[in-house]
């Protein structure tokens, strides 16, 4: 994977990214190994070191990832795991977080046990049991997950099959459900339902490759047989979330199987329902694949017992995600999805560091820190505020009376007065909230605003024009005036100055450094620049962050014709300088 690196990093170079140094690498060789405990958030083997446990999810970060064929990689524990580099991840061996027996592992549920009455499959698609009178003797229902697990049907006696649940995009990364278990009254030996297979992310600042030698494998269990063929239904297959922002390539030859556990039995004819098949997503800037890819729901294997369903098939889903090329004139860059740049005390962050290349770091205090969250927006990292706050000691560069543009993809669903997300002080921010508009935005600019709509100057937006949910929210300081957009639509659009205060101070993030008013909701990306943006430009970056974040928005993404990538990044900054020109005049 050597090639792989060198590429990413130049390619990281040209864009302006910079390559985190804050984790060591994971390369490893053929003969080591290396164990991931999930419930401890450690690993060990060739290597030792430590994670952390977020939202229920173990998460290892990497400066690099390679595990080559011939590397040995256990995987133990309750919570999904997530591995993620700051640059490439190289796949040529084994994952295997499949159910075994009746355990689930990393993050799969387990299955029900046998006896009179039996107990369904855990989690939200437990497979169910038959419990009415003189139905002892039947199997459990099938685990559901991405599709449904089977019934098991018998003389009018019914186990249910769990249910789907979640979405195929994998916005939560969790686990499959267990099979009900079977009845033991007519002498059984333990008929147990199967467990639920467990649940894998790999997430790439740069490039996946998975080698034609790797397998990911997030299976069901088969059911468990009784002496006299009462079986427990299958678990459902788990989940397999890959994303790779500089390309994912999936090799010919390479397995990811999340199937449903079988419902089989020794002989006989009654058997439990099967297993639903689990859920795989990828996203990539760029994707090649030629693996194979199985996420088929289990059978409920016994030809004479019509009444036994196989489970349903999963889900796979492909979504693209182009990365962010327009780099010129960003004077912030705030990414909870790159966890490379993410400082956490437990869940809380102490410290936000700046992509953008000029180390304007958002520190927090020793109290207010907001908590790092993971599967938040679009399955993506996010930080939760509650009235908490980080601050940018040294400021953005950006003089009071420039022109400048401002997104982030924020969510919030507590309303107050007052909910303040960025700014320098309580008469200088920008807001949320209830205050003379109900579900709307706040522009207020002390310095030069202007009496504004309340006579403290203020601008607000319409009434329910930015309703609770997930945004992109954008906000322009030009000289023509203040423009504010929510998901691409013109909410604000007024003569004056209301987002033009000096920006060269301290600078808050998630709050405007007034006690009592701090940001409540989720931010997952900040992003600055200095001066206005063309309509292009502002619909490259709108919609590169739609498509990361998997929302529907105005934005219509754009890339850069006929220039190169690396040429018209540098030109970036005259271009941003040209539309500053422009959109002055307008």
């Amino acid at each position: 994977m050597t090639v792989l690196r060198k590429i990413t990093t130049l390619v990281a170079a040209a864009l302006g990214l910079a390559l985190s140094a804050q984790a060591a690498p994971l390369v490893l060789s053929p003969g080591d190994s290396v164990a991931f405990d999930t419930t401890a958030g450690t690993y060990s083997g060739t290597v030792s070191g430590s994670g952390n446990v977020h939202s229920g999810t173990a998460v290892f970060q990497f400066d690099q990832i390679d595990l080559p064929a011939g590397v040995t990689v256990t995987l133990t524990g309750n919570n999904p795991i997530s591995l993620r580099s700051s640059s490439s991840i190289g796949l040529g061996t084994t994952l295997d977080a499949s159910a075994v027996g009746q355990s689930g592992r990393l993050g799969g549920f387990d299955g029900g046990n046998e006896g009179w009455p039996p107990s369904p499959g855990q989690g939200p698609g437990g497979g169910g049991v038959t419990t009415a009178a003189g139905g002892c003797c039947w199997g459990g229902g099938g685990g559901g997950y991405g599709g449904a697990g089977g019934t098991d049907t018998f003389a009018g006696f019914v186990g249910a099959g769990g249910g789907t649940y979640g979405d195929a995009a994998i916005t939560t990364l969790e686990g499959g459900s267990g099979g009900g278990g079977g009845g033991n009254c007519c002498g059984e030996t333990n008929p147990f339902g199967g467990g639920g297979g467990g649940a894998i992310e790999l997430f790439a600042q740069g490039a996946v490759q998975i080698a034609p030698t790797a397998q990911i494998l997030v299976d069901g269990a088969d059911g468990n047989s009784g002496v006299q063929n009462r079986t427990g239904g299958g678990g459902s297959g788990g989940a397999i979330r890959i994303r790779g922002f500089g390309g994912v390539d999936l090799g010919a030859g390479a397995l990811l199987s999340a199937t449903g556990g079988e419902s089989p039995p020794l002989g006989g004819n009654r058997t439990g329902g099967g297993g639903g098949g689990g859920r795989m997503a990828v996203y990539s800037g760029a994707l090649s694949n030629a693996a194979t890819m199985h996420v088929s729901g289990g059978a409920a294997v016994n030809p004479d017992d019509a009444g036994d369903e196989n489970g349903q098939p999963g889900t796979t889903h492909f979504a693209q995600t182009p990365p962010l090329q327009l780099k010129g004139g960003m004077a912030l860059w705030l990414d909870a999805s790159d966890l490379s740049t993410i400082t956490t005390s437990g869940s809380q962050v102490t410290q936000w560091r700046d992509k953008s290349g000029n180390d304007r770091h958002a520190d927090a205090g020793t109290t207010k820190r907001p908590d790092l969250a993971m599967d938040q927006i679009g399955g993506l990292p996010a930080l939760q505020f509650d009235r908490d706050q980080l601050t940018v000691a040294g400021g953005l560069g950006i003089g009071a009376g420039d022109e400048r543009t401002i997104f982030m993809v924020m969510e919030y669903s507590t309303l107050t007065q007052n909910s303040e997300m960025f700014g320098t002080g309580t008469r200088n921010m920008i807001d949320v909230g209830t205050y003379f508009q109900s579900e709307r935005l706040r522009l207020r600019n002390s310095q030069t605003g202007g009496p504004g709509d309340d006579g403290f100057n203020s601008i607000y937006s319409g009434n329910g024009s930015l309703p609770t949910g997930t945004h992109i929210l954008t906000v322009e300081g030009l000289g023509s005036g203040t423009v504010a957009l929510a998901d691409g639509l013109e909410i604000l659009n007024r003569s004056g100055s209301f987002f033009h205060y000096d920006l060269t101070g301290s600078v808050g993030i998630g709050g405007a450094l007034y006690g009592g008013r701090e940001y409540i909701g989720n931010l997952a990306e900040l992003i600055v620049y200095e001066g206005a943006l063309s309509d292009w430009q502002l619909n490259h970056v709108g919609g590169y962050l739609e498509q990361k974040y998997g929302l529907d928005t105005a934005f219509q993404f754009v890339v850069p014709e006929p220039c190169t990538l690396v040429v018209w990044s540098l030109l970036a900054g005259l271009a941003i300088g040209a539309a500053r020109r422009r959109r002055s005049e307008r």
